[in-house]
C-alpha cells in the first residue's frame, strides 16, 4: 500500500456561517410576538397558586394583621418586626364535622 495515500487527511472546506433570514415584519412587531409567545409559555406551564393573601391591616409602627388563605383554608396572622402568629383558623367548619360535634354534646 502506498503511504502517502494512507496519511492524507481530507479537510472540510470552509463554509461561511448561516446568516439569520431577514424577517419582513418590523421590528416593534417581531418583539411583540416574542413577547407574547414569552407570555403564553408562562401562563400554561406554572403550577396554580393555592396561597393567598386575602386582606390585610396595618394596626401601627411594624405590626399588621392580615387574612391569609391556603388551599380551602383561611387564617388571620399577626405580625410584627420579627415575627409572624398565627392567631386564629378561620376556615368554617364543614358540614359533616358541625353535625357530629351536635351528636356528640347533644345540641340540637
Amino acid at each position: 500500500m502506498n503511504p502517502s495515500l494512507t496519511s492524507l487527511t481530507i479537510l472540510p472546506e470552509k463554509t461561511k456561517p448561516a446568516r439569520r433570514r431577514k424577517s419582513k415584519l418590523p421590528m416593534w412587531r417581531q418583539w411583540l410576538d416574542l413577547a407574547l409567545t414569552w407570555l403564553v409559555s408562562r401562563k400554561f406551564t406554572r403550577p396554580p397558586r393555592r396561597l393567598h393573601l386575602r386582606e390585610t391591616v396595618c394596626l401601627g409602627e411594624k405590626r399588621f394583621a392580615a387574612v391569609v388563605e391556603f388551599e380551602d383554608r383561611r387564617f388571620l396572622l399577626g405580625g410584627a418586626a420579627n415575627s409572624v402568629s398565627l392567631l386564629a383558623d378561620l376556615t368554617p367548619p364543614s358540614f359533616a364535622n358541625a353535625i357530629s360535634t351536635q351528636i356528640r354534646t347533644g345540641d340540637k
